[in-house]
C-alpha cells in the first residue's frame, strides 16, 4: 500500500532561463541549459510553452517549473499574421 504524499511538505521548483526570437509567424523559445526548443505562435503563450517544455524534458510536474524569459518580447505589439 502506498503512502499519499504529504500536502504540508513545500514544493521545490526549478527555474530555468528561455530566450525569445521571432522567426516568421512563429516564437523560437529555446532553453539552452537543456538544449531544447519549442514553438509557439502567440507572445502570449511563451512563458507557458516554455515551462510545459521543460518539465516534459525533465518528466517533473509542471508547478515545479519557472522560466525566466529573455527576448523583446511585448505581447501588445505582436505582429498580425
Amino acid at each position: 500500500m502506498s503512502t499519499p504524499p504529504r500536502k504540508d511538505l513545500p514544493i521545490s521548483t526549478i527555474t530555468h532561463t528561455a530566450t525569445v526570437t521571432r522567426r516568421g509567424g512563429w516564437w523560437v523559445v529555446s532553453i539552452p541549459a537543456l538544449d531544447v526548443v519549442t514553438l509557439t505562435a502567440r507572445a502570449a503563450d511563451i512563458e507557458g510553452a516554455a515551462r510545459e517544455a521543460v518539465a516534459a524534458h525533465l518528466e517533473v510536474p509542471l508547478a515545479t517549473v519557472r522560466v525566466q524569459v529573455i527576448g523583446g518580447v511585448d505581447p501588445g505589439n505582436e505582429p498580425a499574421d
